[in-house]
């Protein structure tokens, strides 16, 4: 028998085959007698008058001996149709392929007669392929809406149909014959398709002989793609940022297009020719200027050899920068080439950001974008977007395309075509309770529970006086040789001023976290009453709760930082000289660095704040230590200046900056002689706001400038006392309305991106304490609880001085009730981002973690602004994180540079000339010689820490606690502990809690956490990156299993699963022997949602 399947499956193979390509590419039989046509499947269907149906398929056709029987041009089967009830109907179907047309026929004959309800050829159409393409049934259009309508016919009929064509990706397939036709909607029964039946003849009742015959053949579209050759003025490959030479954005090798297939290439269906830059001078595509990059040309002429006529115009596109959604970023302007001595007539298309195109950065489809080729640098997942735009009746022969300076605008290809390609629309998703996904409830963590982490907090709060700066590190002045380390959360808007009992309430969630640092975020706007009084008028009320909120941290050891501004209304004329203006909180940060009365107004608000005296301490704000850290304004980067009133100032101060310089304000130069006046004019400045601070007595740390990542940013850090930076993994873009649904959220892990926050590394300047006072993996990506393992590890080993999560929360309403949803920033509303805090503590408060040993230091010169156009490090750079220590070092052209201590090398930034006592390299001799682009596994210079990107895992393995971030179907292995995952991604952690390292330990925290959503949370698509709604409660955990094995006999412990607050549930099984033991953690196979366990000794 085995001899007869395998005999019988090769012939099937060789069967498969026998209708060769060149003889007709689009027909394809299969030994059942089933075929596709276009790529679509078509089959017989019987169903019995119970609407029990039998398909044709290799078990229900049974072929007569020596059939199916297939030559170059013909196919013939001949055999019986077997039905589910039993009944045999004999069959015989041919198929004969002559002049690009393939004639089909079917005959079914039973002697005794087969009742039945429908007998039928069935092809089923997607919804994702046929909505809103032209299904035609002699000429009339036929198909259903976008969504399934209840009280709408879901069945159409067409009587005797000669002509039947349906739109394919590769042409149009009409099939003649003159047969009954039913199209219905099979979303009535929840799949989401279409279905054509073409019916046999007689189809239904007692059928003793039927019969069809069909005439199939495939009419190609009609396409010409357009060579952008002549116009083409960047290539797709970058090597150097900021240069103004290479390819796409300039942006330099980590943002770069150099994957891109270049030649004849298809992109959903349709042919392109992609210009290869190797064979035209460099040149492969259009790139055109946005404000980002306003040396690009604002617009290219495409001329056509010969005119080109067809219906569509599609464009292979994308943007960088990316306009509001909704705006215009460009036009095109067709020309018509009708007649030779007729005015030329214009066709003119607005090319509009989120429907025609959008950021080739993780990109989504639109509803005139589809995403038509993807892939990932090393910066990001990119694409290009495939748009449609209609021509008219005309010929065409010249095509200009003209960016309006907002965003840059990168054109890879054009085709012109008859195909009306609309794309694939996603599937909705509504998150529902299920096998997959199980309710959850919050809790707040009990006293003296696992859970409850106040141990690590060293209280009051300033008993051992203000921070200092010792050698790059945090110290407090009393307890010098102690570094000190922060790790917190912010509270943002009201949340800082509520009512004491609710204060209280928080600051104890902190403290059970283990917090030792709050910062008081987005309050000024609130706390200033500007009706009545401007800046120098506090509301009492709201000033009076902040007091407490500051002695209710302090009670309990948590220190508090803030920013002196953030978003505090500026009135019409509240700044002299400027009686009609309104300024944003954008704009009033700006001048503060050019206009004294700005600066002014900012220092009487600052002053009111810090030299009012805290009742409930006794103190003044500036000479509370518990007031750790200060940034004087957030996210006010000077060089991210945008348009409007205040540029226009800026520009006016730059000309006559440049004319006392006997400088020209235009031409090559200005890039460097604009950074070089906005650097000048910021120090100034600070110098003003360093000067203030010390009048009234701060002696608190003081930063600025807390966001950015470029090189003139970093410059500027010099000045403060330490460097604070800001990190997001899939911080939320809005597609409409800013902090609106619906939005755009990464659904991908960012350990593709080597964690992404070690790209933070290059920001720090060695020799000042670096801080993150704003970090998050944003909710609901899928991967958010990988994010507290990943900051903390990473943090721990570089050696940072605070990680301060964006944010606890920013409402009051969740510490009324703690019956709440997920989504977006905050996290004391998600259990599972509350555990995973525990994890970051560890490793990084606790110092699980040891801080790298080796140094890689990267070398900027004072004097680069003067010299060097080039704005950023580059990014693989911050892959050295991986490997040990890194950060920037600043130093002057010539001198003997000293570089931290165990530096196994140096990297030179755009020719820095110094000497040093270790090997020195360019970027680009680093990123080979050490291969900083690979994708593969980095392991750091402890051994701790071991990142892959390729396989999406993450490993933390120290003396007394491991983490594992990790896929299903993967297993991970460490000195202590082996874990396989199954159903989902997972966070795991293993912590000893007591004093004693992970083989001695006596009690243990493991935590296994998965993903997290709310009930009804609404995403556009099926990969849930575009949220619609954020749902209700309850939340809702991605249920995940995990097999752990740990090296160590247990047979004296006990394993208890632990509730939210920490309370003990039941104890889990745990399998034990003399070389380990082992358990499996299900976070919701007990019978109760289950993600932290408690194993102790007893």
């Amino acid at each position: 028998m085995s001899r007869f399947l395998g005999l019988l499956f090769c012939t099937l193979i060789l069967f498969s085959a026998s209708l060769r390509a060149e003889d007709c590419p689009w027909f394809q039989w299969r030994s059942d007698g089933s075929f596709t046509a276009g790529g679509l499947p078509f089959r017989l269907v019987h169903s019995s008058t119970k609407w029990e149906t039998s398909e044709q398929n290799s078990g229900s056709i049974i072929p007569d001996e020596k059939f199916p029987a297939a030559a170059k041009q013909n196919f013939h089967l001949r055999g019986l149709f077997r039905l589910r009830n039993g009944k045999r109907f004999r069959m015989e179907e041919t198929g004969t392929y002559s002049a690009g047309k393939m004639n089909w026929s079917v005959k079914v004959s039973s002697s005794e007669g087969i009742p039945g309800s429908a007998l039928h050829l069935r092809t089923t159409l997607p919804v994702r392929e046929f909505l809103n393409q032209e299904i035609r049934m002699d000429g009339k259009q036929y198909g259903f809406g976008e969504t399934f309508q209840k009280d709408r016919n879901h069945f159409q009929f067409n009587n005797f149909v000669k002509t039947i064509v349906l739109p394919l990706k590769e042409g149009r397939l009409p099939i003649g014959g003159n047969s009954r036709c039913r199209l219905q909607d099979n979303r009535q029964w929840k799949h989401d398709s279409w279905e054509l039946r073409i019916l046999l003849d007689p189809a239904w009742g007692t059928i003793r002989n039927s019969e069809l015959k069909l005439e199939f053949s495939l009419e190609p579209w009609n396409s010409v793609p357009i060579s952008l050759k002549t116009a083409a003025n960047m290539g797709f490959r970058d090597e150097k940022a900021g240069d103004r030479r290479g390819g796409w954005t300039d942006q330099g090798p980590e943002n770069d297009l150099r994957m891109f297939p270049v030649g004849k290439q298809k992109f959903a269906g349709l042919p392109f020719e992609i210009v290869d830059p190797e064979q035209n001078g460099g040149k492969g595509c259009v790139v055109l200027k946005g404000s980002a990059r306003p040396y690009f040309p604002e617009q290219a002429e495409v001329v056509l050899k010969k005119p080109v006529k067809g219906k569509y115009l599609y464009l292979l596109h994308g943007v960088a920068w990316p306009a509001k959604a909704g705006s215009s970023i460009g036009e095109i302007r067709i020309e018509s080439a009708r007649a030779q001595f007729v005015e030329k007539e214009f066709l003119t298309h607005d090319v509009i950001c989120g429907r025609d195109v959008g950021n080739f950065w993780s990109p989504i489809r639109f509803d005139n974008g589809i995403v038509a080729w993807s892939a990932s640098n090393a910066s990001a997942q990119v694409g290009l977007y495939l748009s449609r735009f209609e021509l008219g009746e005309n010929p065409i022969s010249r095509i200009v395309l003209k960016s309006r300076g907002r965003s840059v605008w990168m054109i890879a290809g054009m085709t012109v075509s008859d195909r009306l390609l609309t794309g694939a629309k996603d599937t909705s998703v509504i998150m529902k309770a299920g096998k997959d996904w199980v309710p959850l409830k919050n809790k707040r963590v009990r006293k003296g529970s696992i859970l409850d982490f106040s141990f690590l907090l060293d209280a009051p709060s300033g008993k051992y006086g203000f921070l200092k700066n010792r050698n790059g590190r945090f110290e407090f002045e009393k307890a010098p040789g102690k570094a000190v380390r922060f790790y917190g959360a912010n509270s943002c808007f009201g949340v800082s001023m509520m009512e004491h009992e609710l204060s209280d309430r928080m600051m104890d969630e902190f403290a059970a976290i283990g917090y030792n640092l709050v910062r008081f975020h987005h309050f000024d706007h609130i706390l200033a009453e500007p009706k009545n009084g401007g800046p120098l008028k506090f509301r009492g009320w709201a000033l009076d709760r902040m007091d407490y909120l500051v002695a209710a941290a302090k009670k309990r050891g948590i220190y508090v930082t803030l920013d002196l501004y953030t978003m505090r209304k500026i009135q019409k004329g509240e700044i002299p000289g400027y009686p009609e203006q309104t300024l944003s909180g954008d704009e009033f940060k700006m001048m503060t660095f050019i206009d004294e009365n700005a600066m002014k107004n900012f220092q009487e608000f600052a002053r009111k704040l810090l030299t009012h005296k805290n009742k409930y301490t006794g103190l003044a704000w500036k000479d509370d230590p518990t007031i750790a850290l200060i940034s004087f304004l957030n996210e006010d980067t000077i060089y991210k200046i945008s348009g409007g009133f205040v540029r226009m100032l800026y520009e006016k101060k730059f000309r006559e900056w440049c004319g006392k310089r006997k400088s020209s304000p235009e031409g090559e130069s200005r890039d460097l002689l604009w950074n070089q006046f906005l650097s000048e004019t910021y120090r100034k400045a600070f110098a003003e706001l360093r000067r203030f601070a010390k009048e009234i007595g701060i002696r608190t740390p003081v930063t600025d400038q807390n966001f950015w990542d470029t090189i003139p940013v970093t410059l500027d850090r010099e000045e403060y006392d330490y460097v604070d930076n800001h990190f997001y993994w899939g911080h939320p873009v809005f597609l409409g309305e800013n902090w609106r649904l619906p939005m755009y959220i990464v659904g991908e892990s960012s350990i593709t991106r080597f964690g992404a926050i070690s790209g933070k590394s290059v920001t720090r300047l060695y020799g000042k304490p670096f801080t993150i006072t704003e970090w998050n993996y944003v909710s609901p990506n899928p991967y958010a609880m990988e994010g507290a393992f990943l900051a903390g590890a990473c943090a721990a080993a570089q050696d940072w001085g605070a990680l301060v999560r964006f944010e606890y929360s920013g409402g009051e309403s969740r510490f009324k009730t703690l019956d709440s949803i997920t989504g977006g920033f905050s996290i004391a509303n998600c259990p599972i981002q509350l555990l995973s805090e525990r994890a970051g503590i560890l490793f990084f408060l606790r110092g699980d973690v040891r801080t790298s040993k080796k140094n890689y230091p990267i070398l900027i010169s004072r004097q680069h602004l003067k010299r060097s156009g080039s704005r950023t490090i580059p990014g693989f750079l911050s892959r050295l994180s991986l490997l040990g220590k890194t950060g920037v070092q600043i130093v002057e052209d010539g001198e003997k540079v000293v570089l931290p201590q165990n530096s196994e090398f140096a990297v030179a930034m755009d020719g820095v000339s110094c000497e040093v006592n270790a090997p020195l390299y360019s970027p680009e001799e680093c990123v080979r010689k050490f291969g900083l682009d690979r994708k593969q596994s980095f392991v750091n210079d402890t051994g701790e820490l071991s990142m892959n990107a390729e396989a999406v895992t993450f490993t933390v393995k120290t003396s007394r606690s491991e983490g594992f971030v990790l896929n299903p179907g993967q297993s991970l292995q460490t000195p202590f502990a082996r874990l396989s995952c199954r159903l989902t991604p997972a966070a795991v952690l293993i912590a000893a809690m007591d004093s004693k390292d992970l083989q001695n330990s006596r009690r243990y925290l493991l935590l296994h956490l998965t993903d997290v959503k709310n009930t009804g949370m609404k995403f556009r698509d099926a990969k849930m990156t575009i949220l619609e709604d954020y749902g209700k409660t309850p939340q809702l955990i991605r249920r995940g299993e995990v097999d752990l094995f740990l090296q160590r006999d247990l047979r004296n412990f006990k394993l208890h699963a632990l509730d939210f607050d920490g309370t003990r549930l039941f104890e889990v099984p745990i399998r034990s022997g003399a070389s380990g033991s082992s358990f499996t953690l299900k976070n919701a196979g007990f019978g109760q949602v289950v993600c932290a366990y408690e194993l102790i000794q007893e």
